[in-house]
């Protein structure tokens, strides 16, 4: 445990520090910093941890030091952000072969196995890291060790007038070399899918132009809350449990899956995709108030366009509300349920976290309710097309953020919905119907929440 008197600097009850829970950032690779306060710090941190590893060489590579001098470097910038923003948190780091050898387009080409691992070792070894929680692989799940920087370089981190003045020109940045196109692997019932490598297509550079004029936007806009979002209450529990998005993700990369360009492809990385939907009205866009779009039943609309049946204004009314609108769930759980059903290649245990007794309901009953009211779609169910549609709509969010990238205005993508300044409102609804209608031939419900 750290002392009292440490954790008070950084306004942390000591009491609060266990259990540590799931409480924890993810590893970065592409982590840098411009600042020279930072860059102090971590040098200072690197120092001993670096003189121990040269000092257990018989014989030295300059390009070998040099991998393992930057793995320092990464390694430590990880966990001092995570220590500035709250002592409590850890970070996730694998350092499995598995994660080590990945894709060599999803790390940077001085990460090797060997440079990494020695770097863990060396600021274990030294004191400046500690493992807060081991690893684990079983039918249950998993999960990446877990470190943090110790009480004795925490100190490095005690706030003074000179350090400060130089921390605040500005403090963590993702590195613009990090690769935005992203492809997962299936996965397996032991594991969760991974990153898996690919061959670069002129139709993959195209997506990676796209995000960079998206990018270039977001990375300078000021984009904020109007409260301050607290670490303990306001992500959204259903959302990826990487808490260093929250605060410093304003880029975006895509994600397709099941080793298919066809599957997937939706944006992420902005930390509004990961806060509580009560927190997204008060988000600023350079002090320019918000309004938030999307598109009324985005799946089945589609499926709907691509069988040539008129769209109706909400597809999801389709199903009886058989709380005559006293509960505002109903309409939440027939979405998530009628998305579970297409992404299902079996059964689905949706709805989860409602309750249907008061209806005298159950589960396989309310899935047949949602079949039935759909009865051009019975060939979609249980399919797994739910990942294709998220193709089609995440090209369609690409084209409305080109839009406005393309304007200089900032577009925040929350998969079928765009958050934006307010004096944007009308342009936006336009944008999106038209986008649609392109490609389909019909106009799709759009509202604003």
């Amino acid at each position: 445990m750290m002392p009292d008197d440490i954790l008070r600097q950084f306004g942390i009850d000591p009491a609060s520090l266990e259990p540590q829970g799931d409480y924890s950032w993810a590893f970065d690779p592409w982590l840098e910093t411009d600042n020279p306060g930072i860059q102090a710090i971590a040098r200072n941190l690197a120092a001993p941890a670096m003189q121990l590893w040269t000092g257990s060489r018989q014989r030295i590579r300059k390009d070998v030091q040099s991998n393992v001098a930057s793995c320092l470097q990464v390694i430590l910038l990880n966990l001092v952000r995570a220590a500035k923003h709250d002592a409590r948190l850890s970070v996730g780091i694998g350092t499995g072969h598995d994660a080590l050898n990945s894709a060599a387009r999803y790390r940077p080409e001085f990460m090797t196995e060997r440079a990494f691992t020695d770097a863990r070792d060396k600021l274990l070894e030294t004191g400046t890291i500690i493992e807060t929680a081991a690893a684990f692989n079983h039918a249950g799940g998993s999960q990446v060790a877990r470190y943090r920087l110790t009480e004795t370089a925490l100190l490095e981190l005690t706030p003074h007038p000179k350090r400060e003045e130089a921390e605040r020109a500005g403090e963590f940045r993702v590195s613009d070399a990090r690769e935005t196109v992203r492809l997962k692997d299936k996965g397996t019932a032991n594991r969760r899918a991974r990153l898996c490598p690919y061959k670069d297509t002129a139709k993959m550079q195209r997506m990676r132009d796209n995000l960079a004029r998206i990018n270039a936007v977001l990375s300078i806009a000021h984009i904020t809350t109007v409260q301050a979002i607290s670490i303990d209450g306001d992500y959204d529990p259903d959302r990826p449990d990487d808490y260093s998005l929250i605060e410093q993700g304003q880029t975006l990369y895509r994600v397709f899956n099941y080793g298919s360009f066809d599957l997937g492809g939706r944006f992420y990385g902005g930390w509004w995709q990961y806060v509580r939907k009560r927190i997204r009205p008060g988000i600023l866009i350079n002090g320019h108030r918000t309004i938030e779009a999307d598109y009324s039943g985005l799946h089945p609309a589609i499926l709907f366009a691509e069988r040539k049946i008129d769209i109706p204004a909400d597809p999801y009314s389709a199903v009886t509300d058989l709380s005559n609108g006293k509960d505002r769930d109903w309409r939440k759980a027939v979405k998530r349920t009628f998305n579970a059903m297409l992404n299902a290649d079996r059964g689905t245990q949706e709805p989860r976290d409602f309750d249907l007794s008061p209806y005298g309901i159950s589960k396989p009953e309310f899935q047949q309710m949602i079949r039935d009211a759909f009865p051009d779609l019975q060939d979609a169910f249980g399919s797994g097309t739910g990942r294709r549609l998220q193709r089609i709509d995440s090209d369609l969010m690409e084209a409305i953020l080109l839009h406005f990238a393309d304007q200089g205005i900032p577009a925040l993508p929350i998969h079928d919905s765009v958050i934006i300044q307010e004096d944007r409102r009308d342009e936006l609804l336009d944008v999106m119907q038209a986008v649609f209608r392109q490609r389909y031939g019909q106009t799709p419900p759009v509202r604003v929440e």
